[in-house]
């Protein structure tokens, strides 16, 4: 069966509040707080249902609950109060840091001996001393001295000043300066090329003798920094003599390998180190080009069959060959390197021919072929009946009929133009004819 919900009456509260006249005060209370009430009975359509109320329908959860607005606001706030005793307590603690620096600052007393400083041993050149410094306008009127404002910039004296001082070059001292590991300039001349690559495959033999003498099989000569040395380090390095074996090996005499592979070592404290004298040019090489030719011409060729299949021996030869003359050998390079010739041959390159011909016959493959023949100049059809005889049976037939051989005979180009219009007029009548002609249209 159907129930029907009861209405319930407003509450006598209510009903006092809206009959009291609006003068009462005491009454006014009283209606806010029953019109609340009447208000919150009406937002709550589950109060009229006659059906028993559920515990989650009760108003006292709803009235615990907060917005996500109010909670947020809370949240903030605590932070701001965070934050601001925070850097409350930074500050204090920065400003007593800077009291006890203070205080320390102030009860040092530097020894004499410190006061004193001895000066700084530098090759660098130091700002100077004593500086004049331009007086003020007061200073100058305190003076006597008129002081005249400039109006342009012509009228400024220019003087010198401190700003970009280490930035000049002669301000810094040789030993600062950049001393690279391969020369300032590459070698070009062939001869010197072939000479130090002599001269890097001698050390770098020695050096590897030495390091099987001494037993060491990290081999630390091979792969370390080597002395660039002198000319008597040169000298001696390619006066060694080498023994080539059929099979590319090569003998040594001990002793002087011994020799080589000491003067090798890398100090930077000798006197004679390569660091020693930066300021000189880097690299420089020890003998002219004509002194390269005469020494390279004494050689066989044999030292060109020493073999480089061991890869730490040909590091240490294209190390050293970049070190003496500038040219780097490239990883790509390296695996068709299996002889001291094959290195020589690829940095040592000809010249580049100027002709056809001469790039022909270095090359040498069609003058090979049996029925090819190179020739220095055009060839033309008076070549080939020379080469058969023809040519003279030829030019006297030519004579016999009033003909030349070759050219045209001193007739001209314009023999046929002659015979129509005469002789040809000079440049400059033919320029005034045509000028006329072209003022005769307009």
């Amino acid at each position: 069966m159907r129930r029907i919900a009861r209405i319930h009456r407003p509450s006598a509260a209510l009903a006092q509040c809206l009959q009291a006249p609006a003068s009462t005060p005491q009454h006014t209370a009283a209606c806010r707080a029953a019109a609340a009430t009447a208000a919150t009975c009406l937002q709550r359509p589950r109060d009229f249902s006659t059906t028993p109320q559920r515990p989650f329908h009760r108003s006292g959860r709803r009235a615990e609950k907060s917005s996500p607005g109010e909670k947020a606001s809370r949240e903030e706030a605590a932070t701001r109060a965070a934050d601001a005793q925070q850097q409350q307590q930074q500050q204090q603690q920065q400003q007593q840091q800077e009291a006890a620096a203070e205080q320390l600052l102030e009860a040092y007393e530097p020894d004499a001996a410190d006061v004193e400083a001895e000066e700084i041993e530098t090759d660098l050149v130091l700002p100077p001393e004593d500086l004049a410094v331009a007086q003020r306008e007061d200073e100058l009127a305190a003076d006597g001295v008129t002081y005249k404002p400039a109006n342009t910039a012509h009228d400024l004296m220019v003087v010198g000043g401190l700003g970009g001082w280490f930035e000049r070059d002669e301000h810094w001292g040789a030993s600062k300066r950049y001393a690279g590991f391969a020369p300032t300039r590459r070698v070009a001349d062939p001869a010197l090329l072939e000479l130090n690559v002599r001269r890097a495959v001698a050390e770098a033999l020695a050096a590897a003798a030495a390091t099987s003498a001494a037993g060491d099989g990290k081999a630390p000569l091979l792969t370390g920094l080597w002395e660039r040395g002198g000319r008597e380090d040169a000298e001696r390095a390619l006066g060694l003599r080498l023994e080539v074996r059929e099979d590319g090996a090569v003998g040594l005499v001990a002793a002087d390998a011994k020799r080589i592979a000491r003067a090798l070592r890398w100090d930077p404290d000798a006197p004679e180190s390569s660091v020693a004298a930066p300021g000189e040019e880097v690299g420089k090489q020890q003998f002219s080009p004509d002194e390269a030719r005469e020494i390279v011409r004494t050689w066989d060729e044999g030292w060109k069959k020493i073999s480089l299949h061991d890869t730490q021996l040909k590091f240490a030869v294209t190390k050293r060959v970049l070190q003496l003359t500038g040219h780097p050998i490239h990883d790509s390079k390296l695996l068709s390197i299996h002889t001291a010739g094959h290195l020589v041959a690829l940095l040592v390159k000809p010249e580049p021919p100027t002709k056809v011909a001469e790039a022909l016959e270095q090359q040498g493959e069609l003058a090979k072929l049996p029925n090819v023949r190179v020739h220095a100049t055009r060839r033309t059809p008076i070549h080939k009946h020379q080469e058969v005889g023809r040519w003279k049976v030829i030019v006297e037939e030519l004579e016999k009929r009033k003909i030349p051989a070759t050219g045209d005979g001193g007739i001209g180009r314009f023999v046929e133009d002659k015979w129509m219009r005469g002789p040809r007029l000079p440049k400059s009548e033919r320029k005034k004819r045509r000028i006329q002609s072209t003022m005769s249209t307009y």
